[in-house]
Parts: C-alpha cells; sequence; structure tokens
C-alpha cells in the first residue's frame, strides 16, 4: 500500500520539529557540563577550606609549642650606709689607700674591696669607682704602716655573717673585725672625733755612736737619751 505523498508544509514542520530537538539536546548537555563543574567545584570547596583548616591547626600548634625565653633579673638588696672597723699588718703593703688605677702596688682597701665584691656586698663597679658607694676612711696610713684599729664607711648590701665572709676572703694580716650601721649622713673622716698614731721604734736606735749598735742594747733612762738626741 503506497503512503499518502507528503505536503510541503508537513516537510517543512518536521524539519523544524527536528532542528528544534538537536537545540534542546545541545542545550541540556551544555547545562549538565556546567552544573558538572558546579559541583567539582563544590567539591574543592570543602578540601580548599579543609587545607585552611589544617594551615591555621599547624600555626596555631606552632604558636602553642614554641618556648618564649623571658630573662628575669632579681634586684638585688637595698643598700645601707655602714662603718666597718678592721686592723692590718702593713708590712708589704703601699700604704692604706686605694688607687683604683694602680694596678701594681697593692694597698690594704685594695684587699678589703675585693673582698666585698667577692661575697656580693658591692658590685664591680662600685669597686672601679668608689665615690657610688661613699666610700670613706677614718684615718690614712703610708706604706709599710700597721693599724690596731681603724673605720671605713660606705653603702653596701647588708649580708648575714657579712665579718664572717669578708675575712675568708682576706690575707691573715688583715682582719675585719665588725659592722655596724650608721646614718647616711655619717661620714667617718668627718665624724672622727680623735686618731692615736703610736710610733715604735728598738732600743738600739739610741746607742751612742761610739759604740757597737747590737740588738741587745738596753736604754736605762729614755727620757735621758730623749734629751741627748734633741740636743737640750
Amino acid at each position: 500500500m503506497l503512503s499518502p505523498s507528503r505536503s510541503p508544509a508537513q516537510t517543512i514542520l518536521k524539519a523544524v520539529v527536528t532542528t528544534a530537538s538537536t537545540v534542546i539536546q545541545e542545550s541540556t548537555s551544555v547545562i549538565v557540563e556546567q552544573k558538572e563543574e558546579s559541583n567539582d567545584a563544590d567539591d574543592n570547596e570543602p578540601l580548599k577550606k579543609k587545607f585552611k583548616d589544617d594551615t591555621d591547626v599547624e600555626v596555631e600548634t606552632s604558636i602553642a609549642t614554641t618556648t618564649t625565653t623571658t630573662e628575669i633579673r632579681l634586684r638585688p638588696p637595698k643598700k645601707r650606709k655602714v662603718c666597718v672597723s678592721f686592723g692590718y699588718c702593713g708590712a708589704g703593703y703601699f700604704g692604706l689607700q686605694r688607687n683604683a688605677k694602680d694596678k701594681v702596688h697593692r694597698t690594704i682597701e685594695d684587699e678589703l674591696v675585693e673582698a666585698f665584691v667577692k661575697v656580693g656586698a658591692i658590685p664591680q663597679t662600685h669597686a672601679d669607682d668608689m665615690s657610688k658607694m661613699a666610700f670613706q676612711r677614718a684615718a690614712r696610713t703610708d706604706k709599710g704602716v700597721s693599724a690596731v684599729a681603724n673605720l671605713v664607711s660606705l653603702k653596701l648590701s647588708p649580708l648575714e655573717n657579712l665579718t664572717q665572709l669578708v675575712n675568708e676572703q682576706l690575707p691573715e694580716q688583715i682582719r675585719m673585725f665588725g659592722v655596724k650601721r650608721v646614718a647616711a649622713s655619717f661620714n667617718s673622716k668627718n665624724s672622727c672625733d680623735a686618731r692615736t698614731y703610736i710610733y715604735i721604734l728598738p732600743t738600739y736606735a739610741f746607742c751612742p755612736i761610739e759604740e757597737i749598735t747590737s740588738e741587745s742594747y738596753r736604754v736605762t733612762s729614755l727620757n735621758t737619751k730623749i734629751k741627748q738626741a734633741s740636743g737640750s
């Protein structure tokens, strides 16, 4: 049986339907591809966020585990004005008074000040510049001269058993007798009201010139010899 022939209108309508169907399929394919790309982007977003979160955790962990070293400086005890009583045999020393710049000629004060530094009573900066600790002596002695008792005033940190600690650092021919707290205005030189000097010489120094000088010589009358020596 022969099919009836199509009219031109039917042919055109079929072509339009076929073209429209093709366009719809292509549009749908594009939409699907865009949606898939969008889904891929959404899938990558959590990964990116997760990576960011991991980085934050690492940074926080790094900060948490980092140890910060802080230097803590303890303030030294406050210095007080004191007077120190001491005695010494001056043999072998170039007097009492210290010259911080002279490292050759040792004095009694060199030993005393260095002992204060060693026990922590004064800092080294005060030993280098003694005016910082208001150091003052009651009396001075020359080379080779000894003192049964002398006194110095200065500012130092009060330490328990200071006398014992200082004596452990001093040579045997220098001894510290004690320390006493005084007023801030105290000055051992200006506050001293008396100084006693004793000159000792051997009796054979009065031996007459015509006699042979020996240590066995004894003075029978010292006053007579003094008058003879003075020419009176």
